[in-house]
């Protein structure tokens, strides 16, 4: 990010693959905007194209259902609808992702929850986010320590529900 570059983001919808096939899609693309943009650019190195940082969203929940015989097709409901929501190309409230640098947070995540059939209230959220490393994963809670371009993925997801 510096003054004058420009900074292409994609995420491919194969985004779970391994970097380099993420290497080949980004050499397409570079190959041929580069032969359609000021030399400028390109010469002095500012043009460039990431993949965004997928930021592994951890969702602890209790719930209170509306009746006790729901129990198992309601946990159910609310895990399909946590994956859903959390998906960064098909998340968010309408299904139309999320916008790249923006993760959703535990008031979004408990509005979504509040909308699945058979639930009454959200008793308890947490939310834990994870940012992957050279050889592992590591948590990151604090905003300024997150990467400028983040999307959220759904990771480990535990729903606890009572009647």
């Amino acid at each position: 990010r510096s003054q004058g570059a420009i900074t292409l983001v994609v995420l491919p919808k194969d985004y779970g693959e391994s970097s380099y096939i993420f290497e080949r899609t980004r050499k397409k693309i570079y190959d041929y905007l580069s032969a359609h943009m000021d030399q400028n650019i390109v010469n002095l190195g500012h043009f460039h194209i990431v993949m965004p940082d997928l930021i592994r969203m951890d969702v602890k929940v209790e719930l209170k259902l509306s009746q006790e015989k729901e129990i198992f097709a309601a946990t159910k409901r609310v895990r399909e609808e946590l994956e859903r929501f959390l998906n960064p190309l098909y998340g968010n409230f309408y299904g139309d992702g999320w916008e790249i640098g923006v993760l959703p947070d535990k008031n979004q995540i408990a509005h979504a929850l509040k909308q699945v059939e058979g639930v009454r209230y959200i008793s308890q959220l947490s939310l834990r986010k994870y940012r992957g490393g050279r050889f592992e994963e590591y948590e990151v809670n604090e905003e300024r320590l997150l990467p400028f371009y983040r999307l959220p993925r759904s990771g480990f997801l535990e729903v606890a529900a009572k009647p």
